[in-house]
C-alpha cells in the first residue's frame, strides 16, 4: 500500500471511531444542564464517508521493495562443496574454508577472497561450490531503498564433512 492510501485509511478509521463515540455519547442520559444537540450519524453515512476517502484505483504504482540482504543456506553450500570435493578431487579430507564474498546487483559473484583454511586443496573446490550455488539457486541481490545493490563482506564458512560418504555397518 502506498503511504497516501494508508494515511487515508487511518484518517477514515479515526473519523469512524470518533463518530461512533459521539453517537454513543448523544444517546447517554442527559445531565442537569442541557447538552448541545449532536447530530446522529448512521452506519450507512459512515460507509459513504469511508467509500469517498478511499480511491477506487488502489493499484500501487510506486511500490518499493523492502530492504533485504543476500542470504546463503550454509548447510546446502557445505554439502555441495563436500560432494564436489569427494567426486572431483577424490579428496577424502575434512576441513573448513572461510570465504569473503561480494554479490553484485545482478545477484552474481563479483569477488571472492579466502580468509581462512586448514587444507589448501579445498580452497578452489569451495570457491567453485559458491559459484555453482549462486547459479543453481538463482541468488537474489541485496535491496536498499527499493533498488538492487552490491553486498560486500559476506562471510561463508564452508565445512567439508566426509562422514556422509562413510558406509554404515
Amino acid at each position: 500500500m502506498t503511504n497516501k492510501l494508508l494515511q487515508k485509511i487511518l484518517l477514515t478509521s479515526f473519523l469512524l471511531s470518533s463518530l461512533l463515540f459521539i453517537s454513543a455519547f448523544a444517546n447517554a442520559t442527559p445531565k442537569a444542564k442541557k447538552a448541545k444537540e449532536v447530530k446522529k450519524v448512521s452506519i450507512e453515512q459512515v460507509d459513504t464517508v469511508v467509500a469517498e476517502t478511499i480511491p477506487t484505483d488502489t493499484t500501487p504504482t510506486d511500490t518499493v521493495i523492502a530492504d533485504r540482504e543476500v542470504t546463503f543456506n550454509l548447510e546446502k553450500l557445505s554439502k555441495l562443496a563436500t560432494i564436489a570435493a569427494y567426486s572431483t578431487a577424490g579428496a577424502n579430507i575434512n576441513g573448513l574454508v572461510v570465504l569473503n564474498v561480494t554479490i553484485s546487483e545482478e545477484g552474481k559473484v563479483a569477488s571472492m577472497h579466502m580468509l581462512e583454511y586448514n587444507e589448501p586443496v579445498l580452497i578452489p573446490i569451495a570457491m567453485n561450490a559458491v559459484k555453482r550455488y549462486v547459479a543453481k539457486y538463482k541468488l537474489k541481490p541485496a535491496i536498499k531503498d527499493g533498488k538492487p545493490v552490491e553486498q560486500t563482506g559476506i562471510l561463508l564458512p564452508i565445512v567439508f564433512d566426509m562422514s556422509m560418504f562413510k558406509k554404515s555397518e
